[in-house]
């Protein structure tokens, strides 16, 4: 939903695999957000998350109320929904 509503990528938009093998095969290969999605390619969003910012990606989560909103640092923009930094319980996920 960020890289659509930021503008950083449509439907058609091709994110090019990096070459790095990743522990999923069907990761390693280029990606649309519509794969990515039923890929859970992480990489694509990190990808995305690098492009956006923090700024941005702080917006986002504030403008729709996602859990704790917390993006925490700089250094951690791609790896903040991983490590437990962000929070949100089962309702919130299923209200979103």
């Amino acid at each position: 939903m960020i890289a659509l509503e930021s503008g950083l990528a449509t439907p058609a938009t091709v994110f090019t695999w990096d070459g790095v093998h990743r522990s999923f095969r069907k990761w390693n290969r280029d990606q649309t957000l519509a794969s990515a999605f039923e890929q859970s390619a992480v990489w694509v969003y990190q990808e995305i998350a690098r492009a956006a910012g923090q700024a941005i990606m702080s917006k986002a989560l504030a403008s729709f109320e996602y859990g704790n909103e917390d993006v925490e640092t700089a250094d951690r923009l791609t790896t903040y929904w991983l490590d437990n930094a962000l929070t949100i319980s089962a309702m919130e996920q299923s209200y979103f």
